[in-house]
């Protein structure tokens, strides 16, 4: 009986750290190799939600520009939390764009 219950317990154990733990160390690892690669002129978003572009590099500290006025933010590095690719929204604005032109095409093709 005990052995059985020990080996209960290993495989929890296990199941635990494969489902929780190890994910999570991969997540860490790509976030922290993605604020190692960081350069001026990346689009970035921090854990606040604040987007703009990086406008200077510190070992610490990004600064960012955020508006067309040139407003400037310094934030620490660590509070990097993704990077956004302006290529990536304009051909999702693209495709949102043909979607509607058909859904048009087709109200026009009913109205006749």
């Amino acid at each position: 009986m005990d052995t059985s219950m020990i080996l209960i317990l290993v495989g929890m154990f296990a199941l635990f750290y494969f489902m929780m733990i190890r994910p999570e160390n991969k997540k860490r690892k790509a976030l922290d190799q993605l604020r190692d690669s960081l350069s001026v002129g990346d689009s970035i978003t921090t854990v606040g939600g604040i987007m703009g572009d990086i406008v200077h590099l510190n070992k610490d500290k990004v600064t960012l520009e955020t508006s067309e006025d040139r407003v400037r933010v310094q934030i620490a590095r660590w509070a990097v939390s993704a990077l956004n690719n302006p290529k990536d929204e304009v051909e999702g604005e693209d495709e949102i764009e043909d979607e509607n032109s058909e859904i048009d095409e087709t109200d026009e093709e009913t109205e006749e």
